[in-house]
């Protein structure tokens, strides 16, 4: 699905976002919008490289840039939400989402200190394991 683009709909009760570098009228997407093409392009990850799977989230399609302030929070909080619900028992896509919404930032540090406590627990679950097998609908997806 590559060359997909995020189109710009005026319709709708929400407000359209811009929060990465496109130019003029380029860019502008309902939240909801820009969450749908980040979950299609998740969907399509490989399952090797992590940043692949998390680079929807973080990244505009258009302009190729990080998106920024709220926008990249907001996002952040989603992709989290998203990976919870689509991937429970999936560590390494735990870890992207995790690490994610702590680079977009926190609003309290008691927040961040959860955030790093998942993060460290679900290492310490993998070291236990001592090899990551990503889960079987990734592995499957990238050999058809």
């Amino acid at each position: 699905m590559s060359g997909q683009q995020i189109e710009v709909i005026f319709a709708g009760e929400e407000d359209p976002s811009k929060d990465c570098s496109c130019r003029g009228g380029s860019g502008w997407a309902h939240f909801p919008c820009i969450v749908d093409y980040a979950k299609q392009n998740s969907d399509q990850w490989d399952g090797w490289d992590p940043n692949k799977f998390a680079e929807p989230w973080k990244v505009c399609p258009s302009c190729k840039q990080s998106y920024q302030n709220t926008l990249s929070f907001d996002l952040a909080n989603e992709f989290v939400s998203f990976v919870e619900e689509k991937y429970p028992d999936d560590k390494l896509k735990h870890l992207a989402a995790l690490r994610r919404k702590l680079v977009a930032g926190v609003n309290e540090r008691e927040e961040a200190k959860q955030i790093a406590n998942k993060i460290l627990s679900i290492i310490e679950q993998v070291k236990k394991r001592k090899t990551y097998e990503p889960s079987c609908s990734s592995r499957m997806d990238s050999t058809n």
